[in-house]
């Protein structure tokens, strides 16, 4: 009678863990999918720049100007400012090249465009390849922009030989020169 026992014992075992095992098995196999897509969101804390990727992955995001990083939001009304995607990995290469496009959208507070330009790139988009890469897109204020108003900048990336891409964002205010 204690082999009958330690037989439905032993049963009742396996199928309480077979659950337990079928989620590990399955956990195990999307986590080791090779193909995998790499997705996910970096943000810059000092000035809200945020990158949002799939498949085209940045150690880091910042904003630069006068080359400087800058650690805040606010740019002075007609200067330049350089928004930074910085050792970007995942370019598909087709014959040691690589090619990349990049998309700009300025808003005003109110969501009025004041800028939407499809391919900064367009025409000059097809470079040699490198183990990383930094993206990047000068950003210039000025007219119709006004001192003290926030705009918000979307600058997107994508690889124009695989399917990769940044969305980056940002919200800046325009002050007067220092």
């Amino acid at each position: 009678m204690t082999d009958l026992n330690c037989k439905s014992m032993k049963q009742l075992f396996q199928q309480a863990i077979r659950p337990f095992y079928f989620s590990l098995c399955t956990v195990l196999l999307f986590s080791c999918n090779v193909g995998s897509i790499h997705t996910g969101i970096i943000k810059n804390t000092g000035t809200g720049l945020t990158a949002v990727y799939k498949d085209l992955v940045p150690t880091d995001v910042f904003l630069l100007a006068n080359n400087e990083e800058l650690n805040s939001n606010e740019i002075p009304l007609g200067e330049s400012f350089i928004l930074v995607n910085n050792h970007t990995k995942g370019l598909a290469e087709k014959d040691g090249k690589v090619s990349f496009g990049c998309a700009l959208i300025i808003k005003d507070e109110a969501g009025t465009e004041l800028m939407n330009e499809s391919d900064l790139f367009k025409g000059e988009d097809i470079l040699q390849a490198s183990p990383t890469t930094v993206l990047r897109c000068t950003i210039n204020t000025g007219s119709p922009m006004k001192e003290g108003l926030k705009y918000q900048v979307a600058v997107r990336f994508w690889d124009k030989y695989g399917k990769g891409q940044i969305e980056n964002t940002v919200t800046i205010k325009i002050i007067g020169h220092p």
